[in-house]
């Protein structure tokens, strides 16, 4: 595997652009009503981005890990700022576009193959719950996608916050000593909060979208979800960190 130069160049330089609207079908004019609130007279609607970022320490590189992405905390913020009569009709959140981001935190031209599933845990089966999974190496420094699951949750559902799910799996368990964290994960995520189900909110978009640029180090799988040793958990997690779970 090698890599020009020129071409290591643009991948470093290339970094998030998602809005939040993208994945959603909304015009110009719905932007800027959405701006100045007045899209909320006939459906309440607001459009949001959300971002984490995870540096991911060595012992756990080797292990199936589930991260959790809709930042239940940050929603409720945003309701918050509503007038009553409009937040207590917000019922549901829709996710239009999540874009994903590894970085190394090693030198470039390491092979280093890396795999990452989307996840909507609220299906039972895996393989039918699986939105997607990029298959990508940072041979090259960053990989980078995005995914459009076109799909919403109610807030009422049960632990709403752990539905959607990032799987990552590392496959150079032998690159560093433990206690060192070879690379790290940033996502941002396109939402909307709304008072119905119903409205077609979404872009027909493919679920992963790799840019061509990445498209050398990196493949998308659509459906095939990395394996999980439990049903419903994993092996190892970041005690410390409210977006990292395990079941017992």
């Amino acid at each position: 595997m090698t890599v020009s130069n020129k071409t290591m160049e643009r991948i470093m330089r290339q970094d998030s652009n998602l809005s939040p609207y993208d994945g959603f079908r909304i015009g110009g004019i719905g932007r800027v009503l959405n701006q100045i609130g007045l899209n909320q007279r006939r459906h309440h609607i607001i459009y949001k981005v959300s971002s984490g970022e995870f540096a991911i320490p060595m012992k756990l590189t080797g292990n199936v890990m589930e991260m959790q992405l809709i930042p239940k905390e940050e929603i409720l913020e945003e309701l918050s700022k509503l007038r009553e009569e409009v937040a207590v009709t917000m019922k549901w959140i829709h996710i239009g576009a999540i874009e994903v981001v590894i970085k190394a935190t090693f030198k470039e031209e390491i092979d280093s193959e890396i795999h990452l599933s989307i996840m909507d845990r609220k299906i039972n089966n895996l393989r039918d719950g699986c939105l997607g999974t990029m298959i990508g190496n940072l041979y090259a420094g960053k990989p980078m996608f995005d995914i459009h699951p076109r799909i919403a949750y109610n807030l009422a559902d049960q632990d709403f916050s752990r539905v959607l799910t990032l799987h990552q799996d590392f496959k150079r368990k032998d690159l560093m000593k433990e206690g060192n964290r070879p690379y790290s994960i940033t996502y941002r995520i396109a939402y909307a909060l709304s008072n119905t189900h119903h409205s077609d909110l979404f872009l027909r978009k493919e679920y992963i979208e790799i840019s061509r640029i990445f498209k050398e180090f990196s493949k998308m799988m659509t459906p095939d979800p990395i394996k999980i040793p439990r049903i419903g958990g994993v092996d190892l997690v970041i005690k410390d960190h409210p977006n990292f779970r395990t079941d017992t």
